[in-house]
Parts: C-alpha cells; structure tokens; sequence
C-alpha cells in the first residue's frame, strides 16, 4: 500500500565544502594543488533497524593547462540499507573545462557519466509464512519468489560552478564555489520487479559557500545548498570558523568549527584540522524531526579524509654559479 506513495532521494552529506566531485561534476580541477583525493564515510541512524551506511572516494587532477585547464576525476560510491542490505555500488568518470572569465573569477563546467549496480539480499528478511502460530521458524518456507535480485543502469550528469579567488585583508585569499548540478539526465530505470517503469528522478542541486577572510588569524564561513528531486526537498545552512596557525603554501594548518542545519531534519555540529596536505573531518546529525521518537536524537557521524599534491614546478631561469 505504500509502495504508491512512498518518496526518496539520493545519498547526502552534511559537510557542503566537503562532497566534491558527489555535489557537482563541475568542481572536477577546482583545486589549489594539482592532484587531490578523498574520502567520506557517513553511518546514519544506526539506533534504529534502518541504518544507512554511506561513502565515497575520488581522485581528480589538472590534465591540460592552457588559456583554461582541463581536468579529469574519478568518483566511486556506496551505499547500504536495512536488514535486506539494499545497497547501490556506482563508478563515474568526469571531464570537466575551467575558464578565467574576470580577475579572481573563473567559471567551470563538466559532465559525468556513470555505471552502478543495485543489489538486496532477501535472506535476512522475514516473511508471514514462517510464523508457524506461536514462533518465528526460519525453517519454514517464505513462499517468494525473487526473479531479480540485482540490476545495472547508466548515469549521464552535468553542472556549473564560479570560483571566486580574491585577495582579503592582509593579501590572503578569500575563495568560494557557487554553482547548481543536475543528476540522473537519462532518468535511468530503479526496478527490480522487472514488469513496471521506475525511473529515478533528476535531482538539481544549487549551492554557494565561502570562506572568507577576517584577519590573520581567523576566516569566517557559510554556506547554503538546496536540493529537489521529485517531492523530495533539502535545504542545508551553514555557519563556522577557520583558525589558522600557518598561512604558508603547502604548510597551511587551521583548525574549523562549524554548525549546519538541515531544515526540519538534524543540527549538525562538525570539526576539521588540517596540516600540510592532509586534512581530517568529523561531524554529527543530531536529529530534531518527528523521526527523533525513534532515534533519540542520535542521526549519526560523518567522517572525511583529503590529500593534496602539487608538482614541482620548474625553474624558468636557471641560476649558474661560477667555478673558482
């Protein structure tokens, strides 16, 4: 009877500056260095017998550095639901094109395409026929049949980003990404009956967040991201802090506070430090929705890792040094 009027969406994170590659292909090569990896693992509502575990890993790099740059990622995610394990494993390959359009402006564009498979596992489910009056006999049969357990789909997505780069007080850099993504252009087949059309909705993504430069020490942050697929809607803001104790190139180190809310949904506290080329970030959904009945505010943490590489560039003008 649900089945109807049931709604859903996509997997989501809570740290905005942090999704990457998932937010929008566009911020493929958006990246001070010239390689960068990472990787987010969320665990949400594990207090209940519905939890989702959720992650991604990408890598993407500057390919081709002309009048604009041309850059390439990868992106792998997973994701895993319930006794049944309903879980979806994707694998996208991004493109994307970089152009200075102003001083301190730059505007990017790129398109992902990719390949995922959906799977769940009956075996841990439990059916009516096997309550024999009294118990639960697993013994019995569930009397179903699965034809289908398993199914593959393409993905086809795009998007725009504007990076802003300007200097601030001090001569540092104050920098933000606004930009709107749109997913699932094919609208790819998600059924496993295999005699009914589902097809999953576009899901169009528009975004902004800034850090933003207040004195030596200390940069200001926010953020907002809104999210629409089908019926089902996400509004996400953004408030925090980064202290810095070093400024110098590939030496940076600062420490972030931030708190998110999710409208309606979780308030959500996060943490990050970052040294060198490393960086390291943890934050929590504390759920306030009617769902809290069921979670006792416990959503879950997320957790994000990042690694940055930067060539060595070459010396212009070779120094020579006279023998004596």
């Amino acid at each position: 009877m649900l089945s109807s009027i049931a709604l859903a969406q996509d997997i989501h994170y809570a740290q905005v500056h942090r999704e990457g590659l998932h937010l929008n292909p566009a911020l493929v090569g958006v990246i001070s260095s010239d390689i960068k990896s990472s990787v987010v693992v969320r665990n949400q509502w594990a207090s209940v017998p519905v939890d989702y575990l959720t992650g991604n890993a990408e890598i993407h790099a500057k390919l081709i550095e002309g009048k604009g740059v041309l850059s390439g990622g990868i992106l792998l995610q997973y994701d895993e639901a319930g006794d049944a394990q309903l879980s979806q494993a994707k694998i996208d390959a991004i493109v994307g094109y970089n152009l200075k359009i102003a001083n301190g402006f730059y505007l990017s564009a790129a398109f992902q395409a990719g390949y995922g498979n959906r799977s769940f596992n009956p075996a841990n489910l439990k059916f009516d026929s096997q309550f024999n009056g009294d118990v639960f006999d697993p013994s019995l049969s569930t009397e179903e049949t699965f034809d289908r357990t398993r199914f593959s789909f393409f993905d086809l997505s795009t998007g725009l980003n504007l990076h802003t780069q300007r200097k601030g007080v001090l001569g540092f850099y104050t920098s933000g990404n606004t930009g709107v993504s749109v997913h699932h252009l094919n609208r790819p087949e998600q059924q496993f009956l295999g005699d009914k059309d589902s097809n999953l909705d576009i899901r169009i993504t528009a975004y902004s967040y800034h850090h933003i430069v207040i004195n030596q020490l200390l940069d200001g942050y926010i953020a907002v991201l809104n999210s629409i697929q089908g019926e089902s809607t996400e509004l996400l803001l953004g408030t925090g802090a980064r202290f810095h104790f070093s400024r110098k190139a590939n030496l940076e180190q600062h420490l972030g506070l931030y708190l998110y809310y999710r409208w309606g949904d979780a308030v959500i506290p996060a943490v990050s430090y970052r040294k060198a080329v490393w960086e390291f970030g943890l934050s929590y959904d504390w759920n306030i929705s009617d769902f809290a009945v069921a979670t006792n505010g416990r959503g879950g943490p997320e957790f994000y890792v990042t690694h940055t590489f930067t060539k060595v560039k070459p010396v212009l003008k070779p120094k020579s040094c006279p023998v004596f």
